[in-house]
């Protein structure tokens, strides 16, 4: 039953030695020191990868005004065009109408000359005949004065209408001539302003299917710009989360620096350290014949029979437990740093709280003169002998 009972108190011991455990700092330190070497070549990849990227969008941005500008300058060469074939359209127009004036006037000038020609020609021989008469006229002077008078005056008249009429003809030949000139003119301007025409349309044609090119490159230059932007946005966003975990890992480096420096003055410490209570070692560290018991125990620690009631820590650390742990009564256990913890246990009175920081020396708890007080020094986890760090008096 006794057996029993000690190797329980073993198995309790193993838990709690698990519980205070601490991994080793050399190894967290190069683990951290991967850790921080692989965030920053992921950091600098991804400060390279923006770079590039920022410059595509720079690239883009130019690309963006030169189109923009293109776009521009063929708008304004369509608006000029535009403008122009409006003008060139209502001065063609123009000449449409004076040309289709002409054209009547010379229907009206041809018909006016029809008429002409065909007078002369029905009234020649009638003015063939009075003109045979004239030739009589003064012997019918002489024998017939009145009639003579009367028929001179008839030709005469005659004569002059058919003068008239003739030199009417002669002036609308020439009038039709100086209208068929001009409405060849007219005609040939009117068919240039429609090349013209059709060389300016053309011309809009082809700026239109140009600018609907360089429309659809500028959407595609957008559409890219937005895909970059977004690019740029993330790669901020993890260069942040990057910058996050790079500085969690320099504390967490710079914790375990501070735990290796505390690992440091706790191992100069050996020999060094004050007991936690005065009075004698009665149970040693390590393997031991039972007193009573035909057997052996493993002891991860030792008993000091105590001389004086006052339990002190025996170096600064923080208090990680103060309370009742089964198997051991009243204990404190103190976390020195570096790995290093010591517990002091099977004390009456406990006079520290978990979380405080204390000094060497300071009272941690009291214990009645003649009773064993418990003490334990363990390093990442794993007893030591106590008396190689407990100095010798």
């Amino acid at each position: 039953m006794r057996i029993a009972a000690v190797i329980f108190a073993g198995y309790l011991l193993t838990m709690a030695g698990e519980i205070f455990s601490y991994p080793g700092i050399s190894e967290d330190i190069k683990k951290v020191d991967s850790q921080i070497k692989a965030s920053n070549k992921k950091f600098r990849s991804l400060k390279k990868e923006l770079k590039k990227i920022t410059a595509q969008m720079n690239q883009l941005g130019r690309k963006k005004k030169i189109t923009d500008r293109k776009i521009k300058n063929i708008a304004d060469s369509l608006a000029s065009l535009t403008k122009k074939i409006k003008s060139l359209s209502h001065t063609y127009s123009e000449h449409r109408k004076n040309l289709k004036k002409l054209k009547k006037e010379l229907s009206e000038a041809a018909k006016k000359q029809n008429l002409s020609e065909n007078f002369c020609r029905r009234n020649a021989e009638t003015l063939y005949e009075i003109e045979a008469s004239r030739r009589n006229f003064p012997e019918k002077l002489l024998y017939d004065p009145a009639g003579a008078a009367g028929e001179d005056l008839e030709i005469h008249s005659i004569s002059s209408v058919i003068e008239n009429a003739s030199d009417f003809s002669r002036e609308t030949s020439e009038k039709m001539k100086q209208i068929e000139k001009k409405a060849e003119e007219v005609g040939q301007k009117a068919e240039n302003l429609k090349k013209m025409l059709n060389q300016i349309s053309n011309q809009i044609g082809k700026y239109a299917r140009v600018k609907r090119k360089y429309e659809k490159e500028m959407r595609a230059i957008k559409k890219r710009q937005e895909k970059l932007k977004k690019e740029i946005a993330q790669k901020k966003e993890n260069m942040k989360k990057l910058d996050k975990m790079i500085e969690k890992f320099m504390q967490r480096k710079k914790n375990l620096l501070i735990e290796k420096q505390k690992e440091k003055e706790f191992l100069s410490k050996k020999g060094k350290l004050p007991k936690p209570v005065e009075g004698t070692v009665v149970v040693f560290f390590g393997k031991s014949r039972h007193p009573k018991l035909p057997t052996y125990v493993i002891n991860r620690g030792i008993k000091i029979k105590a001389s004086t009631s006052t339990v002190i820590a025996v170096k600064k650390g923080v208090v990680s437990f103060a309370g009742v742990f089964k198997g051991y009564g009243k204990t404190v256990i103190i976390d020195h740093g570096g790995g290093f913890y010591t517990v002091t246990a099977n004390l009456d009175r406990i006079d520290v709280d978990e979380g405080e920081i204390v000094k060497s020396k300071t009272e941690i708890g009291k214990i009645a003169v003649g009773k064993t007080v418990y003490f334990e020094v363990r390093k990442n986890g794993i007893p030591d002998n106590p008396l190689r760090w407990l100095e010798k008096k």
